[in-house]
């Protein structure tokens, strides 16, 4: 998909949560499963269910175990 298609589909604030998702998936490496759970022609409603899919454990609501050290739960620094 283009950029210029995806943009002209998705509002400011979809385009703002698309980039923050497209940032951790890249710290997790999963930029292209993500690209292929989307459905070009519904980018909007189904970018939610991909990058859910694929970080977040459906059964208890966080990150998925492999990806708990990536993205440390807030208020939980070891230091303070």
């Amino acid at each position: 998909m283009e950029v210029l298609e995806l943009i002209k589909q998705l509002s400011k604030e979809e385009i703002r949560e698309l980039l923050g998702y497209l940032e951790q998936l890249n710290e997790a490496g999963l930029i292209e499963e993500f690209i292929y759970k989307v459905d070009p022609e519904r980018v909007a409603e189904t970018m939610y269910y991909a990058y859910y899919d694929l970080m977040i454990d459906s059964e208890t609501g966080k990150w998925k175990p492999e990806f708990q050290k990536l993205f440390p739960s807030p208020g939980k620094d070891p230091i303070y």
